[in-house]
């Protein structure tokens, strides 16, 4: 099973690990726990108007060197520029490569059944989150 949450600051990572990831094991269920960021950050094609294309990753430069996060613009922009999702994963106990979680997460954002292309966020996981706050 992943857990994919929101609301969760970077301070707040080891709590959430300490805690949760522990109760979460005790059931046996948990594989991987995930925390997606919303931000302002946006990328751009060098030498080109246009939005990068969907499915683009960023798990390099930018990112924390020690931690295991990733940007991911998995949508087409339809206006102006597409930003992307910043997702960290806090613990990786099933054994997931980088590449294919972030693989995983951008399947997951074509499993919104009112769109026939992808979503910036897992919808499932964002409706939970938004009815959960």
């Amino acid at each position: 099973m992943f857990d994919f949450r929101d609301g969760v600051s970077e301070t707040q990572f080891n709590e959430v690990l300490n805690t949760e990831l522990g109760q979460s094991k005790r059931l046996g269920n948990l594989a991987s726990k995930v925390y997606f960021d919303y931000h302002h950050t946006k990328f751009f094609q060098k030498e080109s108007p246009n939005n990068v294309p969907p499915g683009t990753v960023v798990d390099r430069q930018i990112c924390h060197p020690l931690n295991n996060d990733f940007y991911i613009c998995s949508h087409a922009g339809m206006i102006g520029k597409t930003r992307p999702t910043q997702y960290h994963v806090l613990s990786g106990d099933i054994g997931f490569s980088a590449d294919e979680m972030q693989e995983l997460v951008h399947s997951l954002s074509y499993r919104y059944r009112r769109s026939t292309t992808a979503i910036s966020v897992v919808y499932m996981l964002n409706l939970l989150c938004i009815y959960c706050h």
